[in-house]
């Protein structure tokens, strides 16, 4: 039994090797503490630190509910939901953007929201006043960057509010329906839909809202950015690998053995029996 020792103490340690790059360390903030990040931003535009407050208030009541490792489970990572395009082209990868602080995260996602407001769409967008019966404020502006200038642009195309959506259904005048109302301390109208970042289609997925009922495999891929079942086939990978690996070790020492005239022939017939099952277990977890 002492030979299986070996590949379930290294299986253990390869569970932790595997997850350990995808895990990051909490930090909950608040919309004030995202406020002041802002203000103090380089590279945040005079509008940005103008609405700072809204930009707060997008950051806990839309986004990612103050955590700046938070995972939306399909595109987007941080207090304000940078999608994977927009970290990569900020010089990070997704485990260093998730694991920088706030100012850092708040840096990176003000220099692409300020290059995005400048955008003629948004342009476009100041020179009125109202939108399919929404007032073109600061909130406005804020949605059409944050879901991404490009889908701001089809919706302003479209001439309706209805003209775009995220994947689940919301759309960029809801989004600052629920960052106004949260400003003048009314109620959001509906729940809240992630972003997909500014640039092209954004993917959406809803960002994290704690305390809303979460099973564990959705706090597990929220906290890991790795779903339970991926998981779970790496393990079961690097298990099969190691089954696979000790099996031709001792495979190796038996032939050794049976050569040598120490194994009797019937003796290496129940070996290579208890061989064949241990590698059927070890193809079945590797498939």
């Amino acid at each position: 039994m002492k030979p299986f020792a070996i590949p379930r103490l290294r299986s253990r340690w390869c569970q932790a090797w595997l997850l350990w790059p995808a895990m990051a360390m909490a930090a909950i903030v608040t919309a004030q503490q995202v406020a002041d990040a802002v203000r103090n931003s380089p590279a945040a535009s005079t509008f940005l630190r103008t609405h700072a407050e809204a930009i707060g208030v997008l950051a806990i009541k839309v986004e990612s509910g103050g955590d700046t490792t938070a995972y939306n489970g399909t595109c987007c990572y941080g207090v304000l939901q940078l999608n994977t395009t927009n970290i990569i082209a900020a010089g990070y990868t997704v485990a260093q953007y998730r694991n920088a602080g706030l100012q850092e995260q708040v840096d990176a996602w003000s220099r692409i929201q300020s290059r995005a407001l400048d955008d003629p769409v948004i342009r476009r967008l100041q020179a009125m006043t109202s939108f399919d019966g929404q007032p073109v404020d600061a909130p406005f502006l804020l949605a059409c960057v944050q879901l991404g200038q490009g889908n701001c642009r089809t919706m302003v195309e479209s001439g309706t509010c209805a003209g775009f959506r995220d994947r689940n259904g919301k759309t960029i005048c809801e989004m600052a329906a629920t960052m106004r109302a949260a400003v003048g301390g009314g109620t959001p109208p509906g729940s809240p839909g992630g972003s997909g970042g500014p640039g092209g289609t954004a993917r959406g997925g809803g960002a994290f809202s704690p305390g809303t009922g979460t099973t564990p495999g959705t706090a597990f891929e929220y906290a890991s950015g790795l779903g339970m079942g991926d998981a779970a086939n790496a393990i079961k990978l690097m298990a099969g690998a190691l089954l696979l690996l000790w099996l031709a070790w001792t495979s190796k020492a038996t032939w050794g053995r049976f050569v040598c005239g120490r194994v009797l022939p019937q003796d290496m017939t129940t070996t290579v029996l208890r061989a064949a099952g241990v590698a059927l277990v070890a193809l079945l977890l590797i498939s």
